[in-house]
């Protein structure tokens, strides 16, 4: 088959194979009113919006969303993701093949128009592709550090260091003297504002 996309294949083979479960529809109705939502009625009676739901969840479409745009309730979609878990998991297997095959050759093009990107597009597109491969080879991808000062002194000392290494990267100086900030006196922190806000 030529290049079909993750549901077009899952369609052509649910086509090919009849529906999970013919149950009559008063039997299903008499479980949906007493609360038993397992897709069924919506299989039988609307193959087509049945089809959309599980694509929808194989996608990752938020439930909510997913009920509002096909028209059904949020428990048929529940009883959908447990009546076809195996399909939904077969398609996510589906269509995360195809989105690294894209991304793949995306890189690739990327790659091969490098020099052709603005400074300013190269900077953001390498702030990216860093913070990707961080998370691809599990690196950390941000890194929070939490300080507490013991003493007023400690506070000061805290704060000029900051100062120091906002003052040596271009950019990231203290605005005006830094008198505005709020605790700041000439570098030092009162401990009156410092302690209570």
């Amino acid at each position: 088959m030529i290049d079909e996309t993750p549901l077009q294949r899952m369609e052509r083979e649910q086509a090919e194979q009849p529906l999970l479960l013919d149950v009559p529809a008063d039997v299903l109705a008499v479980a949906e009113a007493a609360g038993e939502y397992t897709g069924a009625l919506l299989a039988s009676a609307r193959p087509e919006v049945y089809k959309q739901c599980v694509a929808c969840l194989a996608a990752g479409v938020p439930v909510k969303v997913a009920a509002k745009a096909l028209n059904v309730s949020t428990r048929t979609l529940a009883g959908v993701r447990e009546r076809e878990a195996g399909d939904i998991a077969t398609l996510k297997s589906l269509i995360a093949k195809d989105m690294a095959s894209v991304v793949h050759r995306g890189v690739e093009l990327l790659a091969q128009n490098l020099e052709a990107l603005s400074p300013d597009k190269l900077a953001v597109t390498i702030g990216i592709l860093t913070d990707k491969l961080q998370a691809l080879t599990g690196a950390p991808t941000s890194i929070v550090q939490h300080l507490q000062a013991e003493t007023v002194d400690d506070l000061n000392n805290m704060l000029q260091a900051i100062e120091v290494e906002a003052e040596e990267v271009p950019g990231m100086g203290l605005v005006g003297d830094g008198r505005e900030t709020k605790g700041i006196s000439d570098g030092r922190a009162n401990s009156e504002d410092a302690f209570n806000g």
